[in-house]
């Protein structure tokens, strides 16, 4: 069976594609990520605002502070020693896993 000259081309990307790929992976230049990469700061709950209900709420502040970036909130967590410096930093996720969008 011979193949013909498009047909040659055709394996010729597709080979140089995959080998560029498996070298990449090798040489530590594809990332892969991890379920352990996912950092679990904290549990939150969305208080709703209805009128006529009562809502307690505690008089200190938690140690996360949110930020908007890009349109996304993220949650950065703070030390409580040494002069508020940011332990960990990380996109704020619903359950699903989809980033909740902020507003400027």
């Amino acid at each position: 069976m011979k193949l013909g000259h498009a047909q040659q081309m055709i394996l010729a990307v597709v080979a140089a594609v995959v080998i560029t790929v498996l070298m990449l992976d090798m040489k530590g230049y594809l990332r892969h990520s991890a379920e352990d990469d996912a950092i679990y700061l904290a549990e939150f709950n969305m208080l709703a605002a209805t009128p006529g209900t009562e809502q307690k709420l505690s008089s200190r502040p938690a140690d996360q502070v949110a930020r908007c970036e890009q349109g996304f909130l993220v949650l950065e967590e703070r030390s409580k020693h040494g002069g508020g410096a940011v332990k960990a930093s990380g996109l704020l996720a619903d359950k699903k896993m989809r980033p909740v969008r902020c507003t400027f």
